[in-house]
């Protein structure tokens, strides 16, 4: 039997296999953009809701945030080596303090200055980073014309993905963040 024979039915099978692999692969990347999708849906709508008051879309937003932000991870990483200085205690109140700080930190520049307020949410893509993690690139206009690239870092941990760090126009949040404590931190 000529090789071509034998080799044929590998390359067949390795072709079907990548293949399947694409098809997962392409799913993945589906879903990941429709999370994306979701994520910024929700924003623009607590955002631009007239009706709501500000105190009202601040609590919508961190309800929304609690379940797309792993605030706990960022938290523990924005804190860096405080964090294992500190107890139990004291881990647990900085959370909280943490996750009223980001969601009125969001609220308050995009919700409140008329030219800052966020006037569209567009999706631009998703990159794989890896299989547990991805990013997702947005644009945000602006009521004042201004578009800032906003790029959020996903995790993907047992079956769900949150937001683990947030970049506006390749400012990194947990990096700023972690400057600012640690500034905080040392001059204690």
């Amino acid at each position: 039997m000529p090789r071509y024979r034998l080799i044929f039915p590998v390359i067949a099978s390795i072709l079907l296999a990548g293949g399947a692999n694409a098809g997962a692969a392409s799913e993945k990347a589906a879903a990941r953009l429709s999370l994306v999708r979701q994520m910024t849906d929700m924003t623009l709508a607590v955002l631009q809701d007239a009706k709501k008051s500000y105190a009202a879309r601040e609590e919508a937003m961190e309800r929304g945030i609690a379940g797309m932000v792993d605030i706990d991870r960022i938290a523990r990483s924005a804190l860096g080596l405080g964090w294992r200085q500190a107890d139990d205690a004291q881990r647990a109140k900085y959370t909280e303090l943490y996750r009223r700080y980001l969601t009125k930190m969001y609220i308050a520049n995009f919700a409140q200055s008329a030219e800052r307020k966020v006037s569209n949410m567009k999706t631009l893509g998703v990159d794989g980073v890896s299989d547990e993690e991805f990013t997702a690139r947005t644009e945000v206009r602006l009521s004042s014309g201004e578009r800032l690239n906003v790029t959020y870092l996903v995790s993907e941990r047992g079956g769900s993905n949150q937001i683990i760090d947030i970049s506006v126009e390749g400012v990194r949040l947990l990096v700023t963040h972690r400057a600012e404590f640690g500034q905080i931190l040392a001059a204690r």
